[in-house]
């Protein structure tokens, strides 16, 4: 939802890349304090240099498609997509996969063999947002 939210902005409008010559990072967003991080910028806790710095410093620690993610949440622009889940490895169906969110959604979990996956398939400038608002760029 952080990508998804169009009222939650993040301070940044320019996201600093990766420390140069740094070694690619190992951390996912599940072992890296990407949500601490998000939630102080929103709320403005954390601004200026030292926001450019944390992010930095975040992104050098991540795998590359984790800096990548990070990024485009911070960078002021919505995401477009759908979360599709993979069973055993496979995109399921949409009638299977939209089943697997409802149960966990409804306070249930994923089996071991079930793994969400978020597709995005657009970036939108936050400036398009806008209620009725139409983005005049064709697909890449």
């Amino acid at each position: 939802m952080a990508a998804l939210d169009p009222l939650t902005t993040y301070g940044m409008r320019q996201v600093p890349d990766r420390i140069d010559g740094a070694a690619p990072g190992a951390n996912t967003f599940e072992n890296a304090p990407i949500w601490e991080t998000l939630e102080h910028l929103a709320k403005r806790e954390l601004t200026g240099n030292a926001a450019r710095d944390e992010v930095q410093r975040l992104m050098t620690f991540l795998t590359p498609q984790s800096a990548e993610l990070f990024k485009r949440i911070s960078r002021g622009t919505q995401t477009h997509g759908e979360i599709v889940v993979l069973v055993d490895g496979v995109i399921a169906s949409r009638e299977i996969g939209n089943g697997i969110i409802n149960r966990v959604s409804a306070g249930g979990a994923f089996e071991e063999n079930e793994q969400p996956v978020f597709q995005a398939w657009d970036q939108i400038p936050l400036s398009a947002v806008v209620p009725k608002g139409k983005y005049e760029v064709g697909y890449r």
